[in-house]
């Protein structure tokens, strides 16, 4: 999926904004923490020039283990090889 994608599907779930930093004179968002799942094998970006992100086996893994901690959630909402 790409970066608008990801950012309209993901910020419900976020307590930071992705596209301005709760801080003005702070230069983050909840963006840069996809540099550190980048880095740690979870998420995968490809493409140029429009990039594309996608979970990595291991980040779906670690999804589906977060899922089961989520009290009331579906066991199936997660599927290896959804949409990227």
């Amino acid at each position: 999926m790409t970066k608008a994608q990801l950012i309209e599907e993901a910020q419900p779930y976020c307590d930071s904004s992705f596209t301005a930093p709760p801080d003005p004179t702070k230069f983050y968002t909840a963006w840069n923490s996809m540099k550190t799942l980048a880095q740690k094998d979870l998420v995968y970006e490809h493409g140029r020039p429009l990039r594309r992100y996608a979970l990595t086996e291991e980040g779906w893994e670690v999804a589906k283990r977060i899922q089961k901690t989520l009290p009331g959630a579906n066991q199936n909402a997660l599927s290896f090889g959804a949409q990227s």
